[in-house]
């Protein structure tokens, strides 16, 4: 077999050049482009489709009045899924907005948002998806809650069994109150309509966040002002949606001051952990955070420990499982005084900072870094994205960071460029790949209005990058067809696949079967990102097509298929050895357009015959006939130079070969 460092180039005809597949839409630098129809595209959100991929969600406004919501799914190699721009999701009356998005356990996900279409106050309805983009519920989603007042979307988390729980606040009740409901997988509604109230005290409630309590049901904290002050308090409701612990909620943290903001993952034991920004020392915000068990009984210091609480603020932190019982929490931080940077924190299950006092720095680069996001990696680490100025002020790119177990940054210093195209690039979000990366995706204006794309980040922090074909040409060349072609880059085991056929119906010719240099008359050749393949067996007068696979990681696609290709018509062609040099034999083709009298010579350098080969009359047609390196009385030739000569009729047609010893 062939290589060219390690570039193996196969080759393969088939009795039918194969449909090349639908257009695809493979990672590039600066992301693909998940939605880009005219009117803004905004708010994106996504979820894991458990096999590398992400489905992602967003507000829409291509109709131009109201905006809808649609949804696309694109796999670990950056073809996008499903219909070009994507799935609708809901295009009901009036406004759609604010979408929630979370995977339902089967390659599909189920969809929250916001909805206007009864014209006079929001409700929430919600859509689940299967892994083809259909929808699997009600024509323009199932009803969760409808016809309260300053109703505001909170959080969805899976119930574990295909369905989701929901939650957010509104004011039937006069003042702000929790409220949550259960849906299950066929899309009914599980508790009391409306939902259950979590919390319905005195004072305003906002802003709920859900975990799963790992038993069907989940645990919710919100910000809480009962008290005259903002404060943060969590309930647990079983998978019947009864409340668990006490009625409107235990106290997470009534320090004095302000608690806003908080953020609640499960602990892995049936608990929750619980991070949020707080003002009790200054009137700066510090982040702090509390572990709960599944009785509701805190498990680390009242009022919470310290996650950071150095100069100036840190605010909307973000937080993601650790090992058991344990917790990373990321946010951003303007401790320096003048920009906003990102900062990292590691609690293990008793509550004790693992990582540098008040954080490690995951960006301090020029400028702002905000809007963090973060999910779970592999070995108990994490993967953040955010905004990122640091181009020049007020030109916003998304950036991203692996951040190992022990607090170390896992990627380029100040993290990895997911997209720096020219305008901005804001409200990265981001679901995890399965094996140590992200798939990430962003709302951008680089066409003139905002648009979502997305991005892959690998293991390693590297940006995926699929080869893509940069351009090709095919043309002949005597009784030779050269194809050419560029990629925009390629890995090291990248496997190429030349197909041929006849142009006329039914007359496709296999033209080798194996791997370079064993095919006669083939030959194949790349240098960095450029190769090059050359057809030396085509008969004139014929008429070829092509088309080039290229495998890289295990994925096989087609680059491109070219266009007939027309040999000129010539009575007989004479093609170059192969191999040539050769040492002890080698294959001589010749083609003649019908029958007559033929002889294929061999002669020495001096002009005297070696060996005659073929004499005598000849069917016409492709031939191929071999030479041993023997002279006509059976002795072997020296090495040197020699040429072989075909006379066909009345033409006549020689080349040069060289045989070495």
């Amino acid at each position: 077999m062939m290589r060219n460092g390690r570039i193996v180039f196969m080759l393969f005809a088939v009795a039918m050049i194969a449909t090349a597949p639908s257009p695809r839409a493979d990672w590039v630098s600066d992301g693909i482009a998940v939605c880009t129809m005219p009117n803004a595209q905004d708010t994106p959100a996504i979820a894991s489709d458990d096999a590398g991929g992400a489905i992602i969600v967003w507000r829409d406004l291509r109709a131009g009045v109201n905006t809808d919501i649609y949804a696309q799914r694109v796999d670990d190699d950056g073809a996008v899924l499903w219909l070009a721009d994507g799935m609708p999701v809901c295009t009901a009356n009036n406004t759609q907005s604010f979408p929630l998005i979370v995977p339902d356990g089967s390659g599909g996900a189920i969809v929250a948002w916001q909805d206007f279409r009864s014209n006079n106050v929001l409700d929430i309805y919600a859509q689940r998806l299967n892994s083809s983009g259909y929808i699997q519920w009600t024509a323009q989603g199932v009803a969760v809650c409808t016809g309260k007042t300053s109703l505001a979307l909170g959080s969805i988390i899976p119930d574990g069994s295909g369905g989701a729980i929901i939650a957010w606040s509104d004011r039937r009740n006069a003042t702000n109150d929790i409220f949550a409901q259960r849906i299950d997988a066929a899309g009914a509604v599980q508790w009391t309509a409306n939902g259950v109230a979590v919390c319905a005290a005195a004072g305003s409630q906002v802003l709920p966040a859900l975990a799963s309590d790992e038993a069907g049901g989940a645990i919710v904290s919100w910000q809480d002002n009962r008290g005259g002050v903002n404060d943060i308090y969590a309930q647990r409701v079983d998978a019947a949606g009864a409340a668990q612990w006490t009625a409107d909620g235990i106290v997470i943290c009534n320090a004095a001051q302000q608690q806003t903001g908080a953020q609640v993952i499960p602990d892995g034991g049936g608990g929750a952990i619980i991070a949020w920004n707080d003002r009790r020392n200054t009137v700066d915000y510090d982040v702090y955070a509390q572990r709960i068990a599944s009785s509701g009984a805190p498990l680390w210091t009242a009022n919470g420990v310290i996650v950071s609480a150095t100069m100036y603020n840190q605010t909307s932190c973000r937080l993601v499982q650790g090992g058991a019982g344990e917790a990373i929490v990321a946010w951003i931080d303007l401790r320096t005084g003048n920009v906003e940077d990102v900062y990292a924190q590691k609690l293990n299950s008793s509550g004790t900072a693992q990582w540098t006092a008040n954080g490690v720095a995951v960006c301090a680069a020029a400028n702002r870094q905000l809007n963090v996001q973060l999910v779970q990696s592999v070995s108990q680490g994490a993967v953040a994205v955010w905004e990122d100025e640091r181009s020049g002020a007020a030109a916003w790119d998304v950036y991203a960071q692996g951040i190992d177990a022990n607090g170390s940054m896992a990627w380029t210093a100040n993290g990895v460029a997911v997209c720096q195209a020219a305008a901005n690039q804001t409200t990265p979000q981001l679901a995890p790949d399965g094996v140590g990366g992200a798939v990430i995706a962003w709302k951008e204006d680089r066409n003139g209005n905002s648009d979502i794309y997305s991005q892959r980040v690998d293991a390693a922090g590297h940006t995926v990058v699929a080869t893509l074909l940069q351009s090709y040409s095919a043309a002949a060349s005597g009784t030779e067809i050269k194809i050419e072609w560029t990629l925009s880059g390629a890995a090291a085991n990248i496997e190429f696949y030349v197909l041929r056929a006849r142009e006329e119906p039914d007359a496709f010719v296999e033209i080798a079967a194996g791997a370079f240099p064993e095919a006669p008359g083939i030959s194949l050749a790349g240098n960095g990102t450029a190769f090059s393949f050359t057809d030396g067996t085509c008969e004139p007068g014929a008429t070829y097509r092509y088309r080039v696979d290229a495998r890289e990681g295990g994925t096989r696609r087609t680059l491109f298929e070219t266009s007939p290709v027309a040999i000129p018509a010539a009575p007989i062609a004479l093609y170059q050895n192969q191999p040539n040099p050769f040492n002890p034999s080698t294959t001589i083709r010749y083609f003649t357009s019908g029958e007559c009298d033929v002889s294929l010579e061999v002669y020495d350098i001096a002009g005297s015959l070696v060996r005659r080969l073929e004499s005598g009359r000849a069917a016409g047609g492709m031939r191929a006939v071999e030479w041993n390196g023997l002279d006509d009385r059976g002795n072997r030739s020296s090495a040197g130079v020699y040429f072989y000569r075909l006379r066909a009729g009345k033409d006549a047609l020689s080349r040069k070969m060289i045989l070495v010893r």
